[in-house]
């Protein structure tokens, strides 16, 4: 998911053992995605353990779980689902995952991974998908991440939830103010990122002839906002190095 090797993946069970975060841009929105330890039952190994609890930390703080199971053994990761989601207190202990009163499931995506193992045929046991459906009843998506195989249909849908879910909190929040800006620099951009747009305004009014003087203040104001998100040149961060410090040789 994150077109490069965050971390060490191995067929070992346990080889992730702390929390991996990786930022990603969702449809334009900056998202973190943290990577935990899997959860499993038949462990004793007290680095596991730990690996386990600050996994549920996670789940518990989480806008949304992806939760990923292993296709072969798709009976026991439902267990496992189940059983983590009672254990973070998301669902009732009589609760199903589709139960209204329970785990909303929109808040879940649910992976089945390791395609590539289940033969010719590429499917899973007919109980086992039926035991699925009738305890999970919220979007599902079988991929292998060795074969890169139904990724980017996956990413898609995690990006769309990821912007409904923006633009839904920022309906409710919205109080007809902007956004806030703390820090000093970044308001001083943004200003002159407002002035160069209304003089684009004014300029791009005046026909053909100013059309030139118009696409420079544009420019202007999108050099201004590059400086805050981040899009500036190497340039411009050495003329602000060599002005605000004092560099010797």
């Amino acid at each position: 998911m994150a077109r490069r090797d965050a971390a060490i993946v191995s067929p070992i069970a346990g080889t992730t053992r702390d929390v991996l975060q990786v930022s990603m841009d969702l449809g334009g929105v900056k998202c973190t995605l943290q990577d935990t330890a899997g959860v499993r039952s038949d462990t004793m190994d007290v680095l596991e353990l730990e690996g386990m609890k600050r996994a549920k930390t996670v789940i518990q703080e989480a806008d949304l779980v992806v939760a990923m199971i292993d296709v072969t053994d798709a009976s026991y990761g439902m267990e496992i689902v189940q059983s983590t989601l009672k254990e973070c207190n998301l669902i009732n202990g009589d609760d199903e995952i589709d139960n209204p009163q329970g785990f909303d499931s929109t808040q879940m995506l649910l992976v089945r991974n390791k395609q590539d193992l289940l033969g010719n045929s590429g499917k899973i046991d007919a109980q086992d998908e039926e035991q699925e459906k009738g305890q999970f009843e919220g979007e599902i998506f079988d991929i292998s991440c060795q074969n890169q195989v139904g990724i980017d249909t996956f990413l898609n849908a995690l990006t769309q939830k990821v912007v409904a879910r923006t633009t839904a909190d920022a309906a409710l929040t919205d109080s007809g103010e902007g956004a806030l800006i703390t820090r000093a620099r970044h308001r001083q951009h943004v200003e002159a990122a407002v002035l160069a747009l209304e003089r684009f305004d004014v300029l791009s009014r005046e026909g053909s002839m100013a059309v030139d003087i118009a696409a420079e203040e544009l420019r202007l104001a999108a050099s201004e906002l590059g400086r805050i998100t981040g899009a500036v040149d190497v340039e411009d961060v050495l003329d602000v190095l060599f002005s605000d410090f004092c560099i010797g040789k």
